[in-house]
């Protein structure tokens, strides 16, 4: 429930294991309810950042004893808005998920306008949404407070990719045997612990219990270790000379690429095998290079 006066009340208790959507459903249904009200200022555990990205101003200590499934933000972590600022902040979530996630469902109930009155505000409030499909299928949520996870998370698709575009640029980035797009090049990570995780989740993905690669710490950090991985190339291209001074991980996704059969491209000596592969018809290497 929202805190009026500064005064700091019991907090409801979040589930910050639960989807984005529905972690914040009760935050936005507490400002809802104190737009509604006459209170002159909230108090809430959230914060917001300039583009109108909603987050909890704390995490759950779970080495403190924290239950994340139930987690009740610390009085202390509380900040305190008034009418004029939160509307100001519901302004700018309502322009971010028009701009990053305009979806029917949102577009449907709530009016696209340069800027909304408290009126406007506690009635796009009031809408739930109920979760179409997925394992989250029947959940009920906060309409905006659903928009705006979806928002968020096209945001980071958004700098994630730029952050990559630039570590490629820069020749800092790497990639992991076997992890490729959906054209079939190698997926460039911009760290090579990440390329490791990724080669771990590829090779490994149905070992485990019920198939998590990572169910058991000390398996986890072995895939991790033995992960094969190099340095992200951007040109690729193999020629009768280049493909021999190439990384093995490389020389071995374009053979996988070019058609080499997996008794070629996989188990002990695969770089060998690919390299004299490639040898016996140097047609493959075109390709390699499609």
């Amino acid at each position: 429930m929202p805190q009026t006066n500064d005064a700091i009340a019991p907090s409801p208790a979040y589930d910050r294991t639960a989807a984005r959507g529905t972690q914040f459903t009760p935050v936005f249904r507490a400002i809802g309810a104190f737009l509604a009200s006459t209170a002159k200022r909230v108090s809430l555990p959230v914060k917001f950042d300039a583009q109108g990205v909603i987050d909890f101003t704390s995490t759950p200590d779970t080495k403190a004893g924290d239950d994340p499934t139930a987690w009740v933000p610390a009085a202390s972590t509380f900040i305190s808005y008034s009418r004029a600022g939160m509307r100001t902040h519901m302004n700018a979530v309502v322009a971010m998920c028009f701009k990053h996630a305009p979806s029917t469902a949102f577009t449907s109930k709530v009016p696209d306008r340069s800027s909304y009155t408290y009126a406007d505000l506690v009635a796009i409030l009031s809408h739930d949404y109920t979760v179409s499909k997925g394992k989250n299928e029947g959940q009920v949520r906060n309409l905006l407070a659903h928009t705006s996870a979806a928002a968020r998370n096209s945001i980071n698709r958004t700098i994630k990719a730029g952050v990559v575009e630039l570590a490629v640029v820069q020749g800092t980035a790497w990639m992991a045997e076997g992890v490729v797009d959906s054209d079939g090049n190698p997926r460039p990570y911009t760290s090579e612990k990440k390329a490791r995780k990724a080669h771990a989740r590829q090779a490994h993905k149905d070992s485990g219990a019920s198939g998590e690669w990572y169910s058991d710490e000390d398996r986890k950090a072995a895939y991790i270790k033995n992960a094969v991985v190099a340095k992200f190339d951007p040109a690729g291209m193999a020629s009768p000379v280049s493909i021999y001074s190439m990384p093995s991980i490389q020389v071995r996704q374009l053979a996988k690429k070019a058609g080499a059969p997996t008794d070629v491209t996989t188990g002990k000596g695969a770089t060998k095998r690919c390299l004299a592969w490639f040898e016996a018809d140097l047609a493959r290497l075109d390709l390699a290079n499609a």
